[in-house]
């Protein structure tokens, strides 16, 4: 028995069709889909390597730049005295900013020093009376100052009764190297 005379011309044709498409579908899905998936995760990886190369590259060229920084700043940062030595001017630095500032400096307690691996940090709890524009000031100024002290905790409430002054607590610290 002859099967070529059992479909029709145009059932033959629609079979090759649909053969071709579900081939076509299968090549996408097994061979094209995965290749191509497979590329863009490698071509992301490549720019990802090119960035951190860049990055790298710009880094070294600021390598000595770096270092010079870091040895400036390790004086300022390594202790010059003894802990009451360093405390002691922590202290006065703080009080010269604060007369400076005109803030009201009712309490400076100074904390016991956190050692770590391999620095030490110094902590100074202060309670101040100020307006908000001294208050500000204050802060800038320690933030900025020479022995690179940093405001690490300020709370801060109304006086009360109408009056413009603030009343808080402010923890200001100090890294330094052992």
């Amino acid at each position: 028995m002859d099967f070529k005379f059992l479909i029709s011309k145009r059932e033959r044709v629609l079979f090759i069709v649909a053969v071709i498409i579900i081939s076509l579908a299968a090549v996408q899905i097994f061979i094209i889909g995965p290749i191509y998936r497979e590329y863009s995760r490698l071509n992301q990886e490549i720019n990802i390597k090119r960035v951190r190369l860049e990055k790298n590259r710009r880094l070294i060229k600021e390598k000595n730049v770096v270092k010079e920084d870091f040895k400036e700043y390790g004086k300022q940062l390594k202790t010059k005295g003894s802990d009451e030595k360093e405390m002691s001017s922590l202290l006065s630095e703080i009080e010269q900013i604060g007369n400076a500032s005109g803030i009201y400096l009712s309490d400076v307690k100074p904390q016991k020093i956190k050692e770590m691996d391999f620095y030490k940090v110094m902590v100074v709890e202060i309670k101040f009376q100020a307006t908000m524009q001294n208050l500000t000031k204050f802060i800038y100024e320690i933030q900025n100052s020479t022995l690179l002290l940093k405001v690490s905790r300020l709370q801060v409430n109304s006086k009360g009764g109408g009056s413009s002054l603030l009343e808080g607590i402010l923890q200001v610290s100090k890294i330094s190297l052992s």
